[in-house]
């Protein structure tokens, strides 16, 4: 728990380990975060709406883990955000239309999970999205 009283932690590049257990809420906390990058590993739950609150997010990289459930509705919060990995985990439900709400988002990739449903209208997301990456 340490690790979120450095409230001027900027970047957090943690991929490619064998990392297991959740991430906390407190996660949000780390307001001045740009980067979070913790693909490949094991972690495990529901993605924390508290990445909500790191408004200074342009790179939230969860790829090839475990997590579970939706994706969270506080991640239209996220308005400097760039790229989003959430492939190769167990998400559930609908591809959200929030993502919409997220103008600077440039690369999404959602492949290898659970989701049903209709694939968001590609006029609504930034110009250069990469659309190939909606399996």
């Amino acid at each position: 728990e340490e690790f979120y009283l450095n409230h001027d932690l900027k970047e957090v590049y943690l991929f490619e380990n064998s990392l297991s257990g959740t991430i906390s809420n407190r996660v949000g906390e780390l307001s001045k975060l740009e980067a979070f990058e913790v693909d490949n590993n094991n972690f495990v739950g529901t993605i924390p709406s508290a990445f909500g609150n790191c408004h200074n997010l342009e790179w939230l990289l969860l790829d090839e883990n475990n997590f579970s459930g939706p994706i969270p509705n506080t991640i239209r919060n996220l308005k400097n955000l760039k790229v989003l990995g959430l492939s190769h985990n167990y998400l559930a439900g609908t591809i959200p239309t929030l993502l919409e709400a997220i103008p600077n988002l440039l690369q999404l990739f959602l492949d290898g999970n659970n989701f049903n449903g209709a694939v968001p209208c590609r006029d609504h997301y930034h110009d250069d999205l990469d659309n190939e990456d909606y399996d």
